[in-house]
């Protein structure tokens, strides 16, 4: 049996659009063996959100591997096992497509190596933000050259504790891409590369003054928040509480808080002042990636 670890991930970081990620210390499991058909197991609570059939996509993650390599799509009995919030930009798909492609990859022999890999996983999530750290671990930036996922794998300052602000609703990606303008103007271009390197170089120095300049996105954080209730109270209570930047998580709603001290502070307030059934999760970045072992 195979057990495959994968973490959450953090996207976009305000203005580092389908570019910047990073995986987070949240984890999805799921557990892989050999079966006469496929069997799809998930708990209670997730019945009827988590397809059990073949439109799983752990299976059909694992089923692109088979077919890249010419090879029949075996029995399995999948058991996944839900700890990232579904829906909520924290990578939840992600997990499921990398467990995927490392289960059939296991299957299989390790006939195929991490690039190849990750390039079937962004062909079905469409971009590599999500899956890139959840299968490589750390905060990446990454940029797509002739179909082919090229990426920088980096560590940022440690003194960073990321909190997020997760509401009791779901936002699909669909949706939230489909209020994003066809087109930018040259200005917004502009300011939204500024920003991304800000953020990066800030993350990786430990420069809390210009965080709060680099979530101030203009490629999509403002078109997105109106579908996201209570979106500029959350904003607001995180600064009023002590982050140094807050953007919004992936396409969201899950908001998302960079803290440098007082975190146990920043908790404690910040969860008294959210608005109702919002909940709020302290996580740090994950260097692993995705992990897999022989059970």
């Amino acid at each position: 049996m195979l057990k495959i670890k994968v973490p959450a991930t953090t996207t976009n970081f305000g203005s580092g659009f389908d570019s910047l990620g990073m995986a987070v210390n949240l984890y999805n499991e799921f557990y892989i063996e050999s079966s006469p058909a496929l069997e799809i197991v998930v708990e209670e609570a997730y019945r009827g959100l988590i397809p059990a059939d073949h439109r799983n996509l752990v299976y059909r993650a694992a089923e692109k591997v088979f077919a890249e390599l010419g090879e029949p799509v075996p029995g399995f009995r999948i058991t996944q096992k839900t700890n990232i919030p579904m829906s909520r930009g924290l990578g939840s798909s992600a997990s499921c497509i990398v467990a995927g492609i490392l289960a059939a990859n296991e299957w299989t022999g390790h006939r195929l190596g991490r690039q190849k890999l990750l390039d079937i996983a962004v062909s079905l999530e469409g971009h590599p933000d999500n899956v890139l750290p959840a299968l490589v671990g750390g905060f990446t930036t990454a940029m797509m050259e002739n179909g082919t996922t090229k990426y920088i794998r980096n560590r940022i300052d440690p003194k960073f504790v990321f909190f997020f602000m997760v509401p009791p609703f779901e936002l699909s990606t669909g949706k939230a891409r489909s209020v994003l303008p066809g087109s930018y103007t040259s200005g917004d271009a502009v300011a939204s590369i500024a920003r991304a390197l800000f953020m990066a170089a800030s993350l990786k120095d430990g420069n809390t003054e210009a965080l709060k300049y680099a979530c101030d996105d203009v490629i999509h954080q403002c078109y997105r928040s109106g579908l996201i209730d209570n979106y500029d109270e959350v904003v607001m209570t995180a600064y009023s509480c002590g982050a140094d930047g807050v953007y919004l998580s992936g396409a969201g709603p899950s908001i998302a808080a960079i803290v440098s001290s007082d975190f146990g502070g920043f908790m404690d307030l910040c969860a008294k002042k959210l608005p109702k059934r919002w909940m709020i999760l302290q996580t740090s970045p994950d260097y692993c990636g995705a992990v897999v072992e022989i059970i």
